[in-house]
Formats: structure tokens, C-alpha cells, sequence
């Protein structure tokens, strides 16, 4: 605070937006009556404002763009920046489709097999089946065989001693249907066609000369229808079936009771009869 016993001291008192001047002389206050000190204040007083807003408006508009800033960086940035996002997209579309194509393929089916039936080795019948499928689930088969049955010695009412020998050919054409995908497996069921020709001789261990022979030809034909199940262990084909047959032979012959033992009468008779497979094969 400025002594108020200085003359030569001078008092600024701010009153709001006006500064007022006095010079304090002789213990009391009175206005200053330099003029061109008053006008340099209030020409100050502008220059000030003037300063103040230009700095105020810098400040907002960089206000401004700190907020709106990062958006605008953002929203200028390179189309490519979005190609990540693209990208496993695709890769999940793939790994989807992957496991599809690596699954493992299915066997491809077998056309040909070769399998025979040891239960025919009990009657005397040697032979086999060649099966073709030229569709799958349905195939061919054909079944060649040779068949030879020797009886033991037999009487006849003269107690005449003779023995009975069987020889003959035949073969089986039939169609199967297979359940399974890989060929030969599955249920299958078919019938077949059977045609056989045979010759009965008879050796008379009595006649004169000794070991004169008789002989007599016929042949058979028939049918027959089996069912069955098979596995097909890749090449390899196991299974079983059981069926029936007919056949009719075109001669009489004396087979019952004249020195024919049941093998024998079981490849050539007539009339119906079981049937029953054990099969063991390969299939290609």
C-alpha cells in the first residue's frame, strides 16, 4: 500500500473493467492529470483481450482434435489392415472340409472269389465255386464238381458178393444276392440249377469169369435254394448256409438196398435232400 503523506506516489485502483489513476498529495486523493499514462492503461486493456481469445480458440480447436483424433485415425486406416479378419475365416471353411476329404475311402467291393465247402469231401464230391458280381450285391455263381463214392462189399439175396463204384460229373449255376458292401459278405440267398451226370458199376466178386462188371449211365437235373451269412476279412472269406435241393435222374436204378451206401446214394438218388455249406474262400 502506497503512503498516502507521499505526494509524488501513484495510486492504481482497479474498479472493475476501468482503472483508475490517482496521484495521493498531501494526505488526500486526487485524479492523475497525466492523460497519456490513462491512455496507455486502456490501450493495454484491449491489446490483453485480444491476446486472450486467440490463445482460446487455439486451445479448443486442439481440444477438438484430441477427441475426434484417434476416431478419425482410425476410420483413415488401409482397406488391407481388415484383411486379417478374412483370413481365418477361409481357414476355418477348410479345416471344416478337411476331415471330409481325409475320412477314410471305403473298400472298394470284390468282383471274384473262389471258395469251396469241405462238408462235400464227406460224400465224396470235390469241386469248387467261382463267383462273380458284375453289380454289386448280386452275383454269379458257378460250382464244378467230380464226384466218386466206392461202396463196401455187399450180398445179394444169392449171398453174391459185389462191390458198387460211382463216378461222375456235374456243376451248379446260380444267382446270390449279398447284403454286404464289400462283395462276398453278409446275409446272401439264391438258388441254383443243378445238372450231374454219373455212372454206377458193379463188380460180382462170383460171376464167371470172376470180376465181370455191369455198368449203367443216367444223369440228374434239379434245383435248389440256400441262405446263408459270410464275413469277407478283406481278401479272405469264411461263412455257412444251409438250403434244399430236388433232383430227378432219368433211370431206375437199384440203388436202395443193392450194396449203395448212403454216400453214394446221396451224390446220384433223386428226390429231395438237404444241403448244408461251410465256406472258406479268397476274393479279388
Amino acid at each position: 500500500m502506497p503512503n498516502q503523506h507521499d505526494a509524488n506516489t501513484l495510486y492504481i485502483a482497479a474498479d472493475g473493467p476501468h482503472i483508475d489513476l490517482r496521484r495521493v498529495a498531501g494526505g488526500h486523493t486526487g485524479r492523475c492529470e497525466d492523460c497519456r499514462l490513462r491512455a496507455r492503461v486502456r490501450a493495454f486493456r484491449p491489446m490483453k483481450r485480444a491476446t486472450v481469445r486467440p490463445l482460446t480458440t487455439v486451445i479448443g480447436i486442439l481440444g477438438v482434435f484430441s477427441v475426434f483424433g484417434p476416431s478419425t485415425a482410425l476410420a483413415q486406416e488401409p482397406v488391407p489392415a481388415a484383411t486379417p479378419a478374412l483370413t481365418p475365416m477361409a481357414d476355418t471353411r477348410v479345416k471344416q472340409a478337411h476331415p471330409v476329404g481325409v475320412a477314410e475311402p471305403s473298400p472298394v467291393p470284390k468282383q471274384f472269389a473262389f471258395t469251396f465247402n469241405p462238408l462235400n469231401l464227406l460224400v465224396g464230391r470235390f469241386g469248387f465255386n467261382f463267383e462273380y458280381q458284375p453289380v454289386l450285391h448280386h452275383g454269379l455263381i458257378v460250382s464244378p464238381h467230380y464226384d466218386h463214392a466206392s461202396g463196401d462189399p455187399s450180398y445179394d439175396a444169392e449171398t453174391t458178393s459185389f462191390t458198387d463204384t460211382l463216378n461222375g460229373v456235374g456243376a451248379e449255376l446260380g444267382y446270390r444276392f449279398y447284403s454286404g458292401h464289400q462283395g462276398f459278405d453278409g446275409f446272401f440267398a439264391g438258388p441254383s440249377l443243378l445238372i450231374a451226370t454219373h455212372k454206377l458199376t458193379r463188380t460180382n466178386a462170383a460171376s464167371i469169369p470172376p470180376g465181370s462188371e455191369t455198368s449203367v449211365s443216367f444223369s440228374s437235373i434239379g434245383g435248389a435254394f440256400d441262405v446263408g451269412w459270410q464275413w469277407q476279412l478283406g481278401h479272405f472269406i469264411v461263412g455257412g448256409g444251409a438250403g434244399v435241393q430236388y433232383t430227378k435222374i432219368n433211370e431206375s436204378l437199384p440203388l436202395s438196398g443193392r450194396g449203395v451206401d448212403l454216400i453214394m446214394d446221396w451224390n446220384a438218388g433223386g428226390g429231395w435232400r438237404p444241403r448244408l455249406a461251410f465256406n472258406l474262400g479268397y476274393a479279388f
